[in-house]
């Protein structure tokens, strides 16, 4: 690389060309996050100052009765704006993590902010966005595309892994889509 370079792209090059990382992209997240520097597969530094628009996602699905359900709220300056809660049948409780986010990603590309947090207490999916784990399953995969392409329309996207205590809300909501699903199939059976 070239001296001319950012100082960061530098030091990431020069940390590689040591052999500093292992084959666990974890490592280059890390320092990627430390320096501030976006690496393939890790989230941007978020904007420092700014409207962050901030999405917290989660899925529930009962594989027994082959529903599940989407939730979701979204927080402006710390004031709830919107939320979602979405019945969807013959879904995972994967597939219906990646389906809230979707849903929420849709929305979010539409907002005037300077960067996106989301949240969500699948750490599975929060680490296959982020790079740190590979998208093995097959369904999951055309799921985890629709992210990348949407992530592609805003620059400052940022995700977290949160507990579920950190996500009631959002909990919620999806709990309530699934019970739901689960009464509209019942009804119309």
């Amino acid at each position: 690389m070239s001296s001319t370079g950012k100082l960061p792209d530098r030091i990431m090059a020069f940390l590689e060309e040591k052999g500093f990382f292992t084959d666990d992209r974890s490592d280059r997240a890390e320092v990627s996050k430390l320096l501030g520097v976006r690496y393939p597969g890790t989230s941007s530094s978020m904007p420092q100052k700014g409207k962050i628009l901030q999405i917290h996602v989660d899925g529930s699905a009962d594989l027994g009765k082959q529903q599940a359900g989407l939730g979701g709220v979204f927080q402006l300056d710390g004031q709830e704006i919107y939320t979602f809660s979405e019945p969807r049948p013959g879904l995972t409780n994967n597939e219906a993590e990646y389906d809230a986010l979707i849903h929420a990603l849709e929305l979010a590309v539409q907002f005037e902010v300077d960067g996106i947090e989301v949240y969500s207490d699948s750490q599975l999916m929060v680490n296959q966005i982020n790079g740190l784990y590979k998208v093995k399953n097959e369904r999951l995969k055309p799921r985890y595309a629709r992210i990348m392409k949407l992530l592609q329309q805003r620059p400052f996207i940022q995700f977290t892994h949160v507990y579920r205590n950190e996500n009631k809300h959002a909990d919620r909501l999806a709990k309530e889509a699934l019970k739901t699903a689960v009464e509209t199939a019942r009804n119309s059976s």
